[in-house]
């Protein structure tokens, strides 16, 4: 009842992500985690119930993921790969990374419960990206909650604290599970950070 004809649930308030730096948010923008954990969500619901407006709804969510920030969508380009904005912020990419996974996994539950070839797409795309990009969230002896600092010059990287760090970690044991453990290698990483243990970054920071 709450989804809009676009299929998207609106947030109904202005939000400054970061202060502001990367522009704010007017009311009435959607975000990429919420369109997933809503597919997640009715997916179930589905499962249980047989109520084909459940199922409807959850295919429905997927509009939003072609349609660029620019446009009032969560899709950004990053290097000519797609990313799926939480926050989609006007001026510049946030990039937020657990908003991110949890849409892949929106799209990836959405895939295995009506076989969409849609959903397959944009997950299959999405995860190729975060193969691509997962380095740049990986700071040498912790995990960054955004990539602010790679949008906007001079800015501080926003260092995940514990309780975010160990949801990355908890995120990518998911997409081991989808990816064949493609990621082993960053949620092992990320385990040692939770557990005190630096190393070099991926792109050559020292820890």
């Amino acid at each position: 009842e709450n989804q809009s004809e676009n299929g998207g649930w609106g947030w109904y308030f202005n939000h400054s992500f970061s202060g502001g730096v990367v522009g704010e948010l007017n009311s009435g923008w959607y975000g990429a985690m919420t369109q997933g954990l809503g597919m997640s969500f009715l997916t179930r619901m589905y499962a249980e119930t047989g109520n084909e407006s459940f199922k409807q709804s959850a295919l429905d969510a997927m509009g939003l993921f072609d349609v660029p920030v620019e446009q009032g969508g969560v899709l950004r380009m990053y290097q000519n790969q797609p990313w799926y904005e939480e926050y989609p912020t006007p001026n510049a990419g946030s990039f937020v990374l657990n908003g991110y996974i949890y849409a892949l996994i929106g799209l990836h539950d959405l895939y295995e419960s009506f076989n969409s070839t849609k959903a397959f797409e944009l997950y299959t795309n999405g995860a190729n990206t975060l193969y691509s990009m997962i380095g740049l969230f990986d700071l040498g002896c912790s995990s960054s909650y955004d990539l602010v600092h790679h949008s906007v010059p001079a800015t501080a990287p926003n260092i995940a604290r514990v309780g975010y760090h160990s949801l990355h970690i908890t995120l990518f044991s998911i997409m081991n599970v989808f990816e064949n453990n493609g990621f082993q290698t960053i949620e092992d990483r990320w385990i040692g950070y939770a557990n005190e243990q630096c190393f070099s970054s991926p792109n050559g920071a020292n820890a």
